[in-house]
């Protein structure tokens, strides 16, 4: 046939059959099931580049050259995301370590602080869920996030300026500091005529810190001269603590300088639950599909609270070495520069993507729907409470340990340290440079797993230790419990989350964790009553060994139970 006689349309089929290899061609799939790991082209370009949804076993991942390739060479796109961790917590490390010291210094009793942070959480919750929300809605992430790194520096910085509560008694002479109106101050002095003052008290070191201690009125203490110290007496048993001696509650609620105190940590605790929602949105948004690669900009978070917290506590030392009291200027004067310095990064950074999504809330209740997602959030909440029942009473399990293996243990604040910087160093910073090869080869779900069986582990280890040094070697476990948990439910979180609802959904990870630590709270304040500080830890741990089995279970199911429905959509 000539081939002027050929159809123009056969003609031209014919040319682009010999041109195009089909099989090279992406064939367009449609996605059926909401829950599933792959959306289509639809779903994906409403949804913005790299925001699927996938499965908790389906992750997208590179080929292991260029993953390699990728950690040798610095990609300058995340260069300012890398420097604000590691200057928002240079920042906040100074007046986190000591915050709650610096308000029992202003003359807040214990009693008080308790009564402070019962009611801090709920009102965070609320507050910052409701900010979180209206953020997404008006996409206004990096402006609001400057606010909030200025408001966090300011309410901190502003603690530290906040007048006494009540009178209180220095070591070494006898002060008498903002008095409020009704106080009776009885003035005292020592048995000899100097005014060297050395309240008695039974508190151990972590109950008492920096030798802080207030007398309010009517409040007789016993003195002890430097005579009566030199030669070793025992100080009275009567009336012998500071916090008995200390303010109420009740006569707090009356002063108006608790309840500014009271505003000031409010203003901190809100602007914390934003600050750290709104700087993993951002982070997403700049790693875009490399979402697994969050573990190396959190190692930077990492080492910056280790390098703060050892050189503020040190300055604090030095600074306040021939002071009545201890003095955190220092603390103050390194949150201000580091903040100016963050706000500094946090203009220059550029995020892509923000400005173009939009808040669908009928999208985002959809997320709850799914019970994958259920099963995940329930198991986000266990592990939070683990690690509450790890901040909350591991301090003292190690001082009972070391107090029982030697009643004159002198190295225990030297042991916090040490174990502070292998949790830091030798754990976390190991494992978030890891976090993207371990979560692409065993996926979310198995990240969990390896996290809870990690928690078991650890706990179970810490039953059988006598000897406070051995808490050393098992402190290199800490960087799953915190590294690769951070990383997987961020990572997840993010892929879950519909369109402009990214901050929303991570919002929902914090308020999970404020409920998992007042579980924490409630749970291991029982059993350590009823099975002491060993028992606490065993029983959790045992505990999370039978919820890893469930977990495995229900993940099974739920992912089996998903292929049967996409096979009979299929036929």
């Amino acid at each position: 046939m000539d081939k002027h006689s050929i159809p123009e349309g056969a003609r031209v089929a014919r040319d682009l059959n010999e041109e195009i290899d089909l099989e090279t061609v992406p064939l367009r799939t449609v996605n059926t099931d909401p829950d599933s790991a792959v959306d289509s082209p639809e779903t994906s370009d409403k949804r913005g580049p790299g925001r699927g949804v996938p499965d908790l076993e389906q992750l997208p991942g590179r080929s292991k050259k260029s993953s390699l390739l990728q950690c040798l060479k610095p990609n300058k796109a995340h260069v300012y995301i890398k420097m604000h961790y590691f200057w928002r917590l240079m920042a906040a490390a100074p007046f986190w370590m000591f915050l709650t010291q610096m308000v029992r210094q202003r003359g807040v009793s214990p009693e008080g602080i308790g009564f402070i942070y019962s009611f801090l959480p709920v009102l965070s919750l609320v507050c910052g869920s409701v900010l979180t929300w209206v953020i997404d809605y008006f996409r206004v992430h990096r402006a609001s996030l400057v606010v909030v790194v200025i408001i966090t520096a300011f309410s901190l910085s502003m603690i530290y300026w906040a007048p006494d509560v009540g009178p209180k008694v220095l070591e070494g002479n006898v002060t008498q500091v903002s008095e409020p109106k009704n106080y009776n101050h009885q003035n005292s002095s020592s048995a000899n005529g100097d005014n060297t003052v050395i309240t008695a008290t039974s508190c151990t070191s972590e109950e008492c810190p920096d030798n802080e201690d207030f007398i309010p009125a009517n409040f007789t203490t016993p003195f002890i001269t430097n005579e009566s110290l030199s030669r070793g007496e025992d100080t009275p048993s009567d009336n012998d603590s500071p916090e008995e001696g200390m303010l109420s509650v009740s006569q707090l609620t009356k002063l108006p300088g608790f309840w500014y105190i009271f505003a000031l940590l409010f203003i901190q605790s809100a602007a914390s639950f934003l600050s750290d929602t709104l700087t993993d949105t951002i982070c997403c948004r700049v790693l875009g599909k490399d979402t697994l690669l969050l573990g190396r900009q959190l190692l930077f978070g990492s080492l910056a609270w280790t390098i703060s917290a050892l050189v503020s506590g040190l300055l604090v030392d030095l600074y306040s070495a021939n002071l009545p009291e201890r003095d955190y200027l220092p603390s103050f004067i390194m949150v201000i520069l580091f903040t100016l310095v963050d706000v500094f990064v946090l203009v220059r950074m550029k995020v892509n993507g923000l400005e173009a999504e939009k808040a669908q809330p009928k999208d985002f209740l959809r997320v709850f729907r799914s019970p994958k997602n259920l099963i995940f959030f329930l198991t986000v909440l266990i592990i939070r409470a683990a690690l509450g029942i790890m901040s909350l009473f591991y301090a003292l399990l190690l001082e009972d340990i070391a107090n029982a293996w030697d009643p004159n243990f002198g190295f225990l604040k030297t042991l916090q340290g040490i174990i502070m910087v292998i949790r830091a160093v030798f754990g976390e910073m190991i494992v978030l440079s890891s976090t993207n090869y371990i979560i692409k080869r065993v996926g979310v779900t198995g990240s969990l797993v390896l996290v809870l069986l990690n928690f078991s582990v650890r706990y179970i280890l810490y039953y059988t230790v006598t000897n406070p040094w051995y808490f050393l070697p098992i402190e290199f476990l800490h960087g799953f419990n915190y590294g690769l948990f951070k990383v997987a439910i961020v990572y997840h979180a993010n892929n879950i989350a519909p369109a402009g609802s990214t901050a929303t959904i991570l919002s929902v990870l914090k308020i999970l964790s404020f409920l998992a630590k007042s579980l924490a709270g409630a749970t291991g304040g029982f059993l350590w009553a009823t099975y002491g500080g060993h028992g606490t830890f065993l029983a959790t741990g045992i505990f999370l060994i039978f919820y890893n089995i469930f977990f495995v279970i229900v993940s099974f199911i739920i992912s089996r139970c998903c292929q049967s429905a996409n096979q009979n959509i299929g036929e």
